[in-house]
């Protein structure tokens, strides 16, 4: 997990693999299929999350993962969608249980960003992250959300405060729907600026 934070994939692959090998888990399964994705092999990627989701079949982000190896694969759109609705149910059935769960509703919200439903997208959003306003998780989820739903006004300073919190750089690096995003000179200057104010806020702290 060290090495895929530090964009070192191909260290990170050999060491999940071996994990696996040695005892399949969920978590192993998964974290590995995030890697491959990033390496562009959709296909181990698809692969591998089918092997995690065989380990647990009522995890909606089992299905979520599958749906977003299968979107970045070709011809893989339609298939991508039946998970995502399958991933959808299951966080909606897990809402009911935990309504104020920021991580769940930034991941729901994520998924019906996905699919284009603004209307239930849009106000999980807003209560993922104002329940959770200084997670860099939650606000990168958000502001990748935004992204897919074209507002990127909204996206750029939540993703610019994720990364100056501290959210792994190299696997914003490596989001192909954020690709545009990332050129954008506006983030730039956000991400710039958000950087600034965190140096100046930890500087205060210590003095």
């Amino acid at each position: 997990l060290a090495d895929m934070q530090l964009d070192r994939l191909p260290d990170a692959e050999k060491s999940l693999e071996r994990s696996v090998e040695l005892q399949p888990t969920f978590a192993g399964f998964s974290d590995l299929a995030e890697i491959y994705k990033a390496e562009g092999d959709y296909g181990k990627g698809i692969e591998t999350s089918k092997k995690a989701l065989d380990l647990n079949q009522t995890n909606y982000m089992a299905w979520g993962n599958l749906g977003s190896a299968y979107l970045r694969a070709p011809d893989g759109r339609n298939e991508a969608m039946t998970n995502y609705m399958k991933a959808i149910d299951l966080a909606e059935g897990a809402r009911k249980e935990s309504p104020r769960d920021s991580m769940l509703l930034a991941t729901l919200a994520g998924y019906y960003a996905t699919i284009g439903d603004a209307t239930h997208a849009l106000p999980l959003l807003r209560q993922a992250v104002a329940l959770d306003p200084d997670s860099a998780d939650i606000l990168y989820i958000a502001g990748d959300a935004y992204e897919l739903l074209h507002k990127r006004d909204q996206a750029i300073p939540l993703i610019a405060k994720a990364l100056a919190l501290g959210y792994h750089a190299a696997q914003f690096e490596h989001e192909p729907e954020l690709a545009a995003l990332r050129q954008d000179p506006n983030f730039k200057k956000a991400l710039l600026a958000e950087q600034q104010k965190h140096l100046l806020d930890s500087q205060n702290k210590k003095g």
